[in-house]
């Protein structure tokens, strides 16, 4: 299967050097939220527009075909010359606290298929270099990690080549995908379920975490001021000297949006006052 470059805005000619070549394993890697998921999906539509059989489990792409795990673990000869979507790839029993159960050799024996069976795999997966078993990160040909910007809707990446006899090892391509959200059309998203998330600890649930216990003490001391000290309203100047002086270190763009949020607020000249007693029961 030969896949050829399209000008695709975004992409910065990436997709054509990854995706050049049949018989190809890319893992997109990232904490939630980085894109690699929208990127391998959009990874997949290149393909699936210039003329590539696309499969993905679990109904996790709007199109192409849909693989069921018999099929991906019997090779169905249905499944040669084609592209196939992997989404959470440790899911498949391939993470490195699971590598030993019986989906995990099973799996790590259709990759060493794949050169055979003329495929694409493209996976994606979080922590990749510390949770992906090394039997299978052996045959990954593209390692792809992802970041995205919220703020100007772009997905940054950097593609580096395990090593081959065409590419030597630690080649690096590096693009980015621009208006990213444009993308999500075209990906399943609901239909992702795995047991383990549940434990999974990342980047941004640690700062969600945090961000959370700072709000809950900014009203903790506001509700105080209210049923303690008798104080129905403030501006917004007085309640961040107030935080300030509790020793919170809080933005007041941050501040700002919490108390829009929770608290009314009335316009008086200059100033806006915010009626604090709105947070007590009493």
């Amino acid at each position: 299967m030969t896949i050829s470059q399209r000008g695709e805005e975004g992409i910065e000619s990436i997709t054509d050097s990854t995706l050049r070549t049949g018989s190809q394993f890319l893992m997109f890697n990232g904490y939630r939220g980085s894109g690699k998921s929208l990127l391998g999906a959009y990874y997949c539509k290149w393909a699936y527009d210039n003329g590539s059989r696309v499969y993905s489990m679990n109904n996790t792409l709007k199109f192409g075909e849909q693989i069921e795990l018999n099929q991906l673990l019997t090779l169905d000869e249905k499944l040669n010359d084609s592209v196939i979507f992997l989404d959470e790839f440790q899911t498949l029993g391939t993470d490195s606290i699971r590598s030993t159960s019986s989906m995990g050799v099973i799996i790590s024996q259709l990759l060493y298929q794949v050169r055979k069976r003329n495929l694409v795999i493209i996976a994606n997966t979080q922590n990749y270099y510390s949770t992906i078993a090394s039997r299978i990160q052996y045959q990954v040909n593209w390692i792809i990690d992802c970041k995205y910007n919220k703020d100007i809707d772009t997905i940054f990446f950097k593609a580096t080549h395990s090593g081959s006899n065409d590419i030597p090892k630690g080649f690096v391509r590096t693009g980015r995908l621009y208006r990213a959200s444009r993308y999500w059309k075209y990906y399943q998203t609901e239909q992702i379920s795995d047991p383990f998330t549940q434990f999974s600890v990342t980047a941004d649930s640690i700062r969600d975490s945090q961000e959370q216990k700072i709000i809950d003490r900014v009203f903790a001391i506001l509700l105080y001021l209210v049923e303690e000290e008798g104080i129905e309203e403030l501006t917004f100047r007085e309640i961040f000297g107030v935080i300030k002086e509790n020793g919170l270190d809080v933005t007041q763009k941050k501040l700002g949006s919490w108390l829009r949020a929770r608290v009314p607020v009335r316009k008086s000249g200059e100033n806006r006052y915010y009626d604090l007693s709105a947070l007590s029961d009493r």
